[in-house]
């Protein structure tokens, strides 16, 4: 993320995440261009509320995408 010109606020890890999701308040380029990087489908709440703009949360799921 940071390579493509990002901010990364936080990582942080768990044991039991099986699901990966990319979650933001609104729809933007940054979005799109994540959703196409990462091959997620994006989570478009606007109740969204975080420290970042994007949360992007790589489950155990992830591993089959990248093998």
């Amino acid at each position: 993320i940071k390579n493509a010109g990002g901010n990364v606020v936080s990582v942080a890890s768990s044991n039991n995440t099986k699901h990966s999701k990319l979650i933001a308040a609104q729809k933007s380029p940054t979005l799109s261009r994540l959703t196409h990087i990462l091959g997620l489908e994006p989570i478009v709440d606007k109740e969204f509320s975080s420290i970042s703009d994007i949360q992007i949360i790589l489950g155990e799921d992830f591993i089959s995408k990248v093998k």
